[in-house]
């Protein structure tokens, strides 16, 4: 039963990785991140700069969520025309510094995906299980 259930979850997330990409902008990453110095023990983020690779012109949404050490998600959201840097201005202590992103083109009625799509995406419902 439990190789039925990893193998359904496998179909799943190919699925559903086929279908992100189809309609997902090219490229987003953090290219700046930092420890903070308040916080003890080497813990906590601080997230400054992001950047996109996009369609020319097009307007590009980005949903992110950045993990915290309880592992809850924060979820995060920002827009911008074309390629470029964006800001981020996020830190704390409890921020472990990983991430996960869904980029967008709303124009072309893509709806903004829910978490748990998400955590399929980067593959979290199959290490969850």
């Amino acid at each position: 039963m439990l190789i039925v259930q990893k193998s359904f979850y496998l179909v799943l997330f190919l699925i559903a990785s086929l279908s992100f990409s189809d309609i997902m902008a090219q490229d987003f990453k953090v290219i700046k991140r930092s420890r903070p110095e308040l916080c003890e023990n080497s813990k906590g983020c601080r997230f400054e700069m992001a950047e996109i690779e996009a369609k020319a012109n097009k307007k590009v949404a980005v949903v992110y969520y950045l993990e915290k050490e309880d592992g809850s998600w924060e979820k995060h959201t920002t827009q911008h025309k074309g390629s470029g840097r964006i800001p981020m201005q996020h830190e704390g202590c409890d921020l472990t510094g990983r991430y996960m992103h869904f980029a967008y083109y709303p124009e072309e009625g893509v709806k903004e995906p829910s978490i748990e799509e998400l955590k399929m995406r980067y593959g979290y419902v199959l290490r969850d299980k």
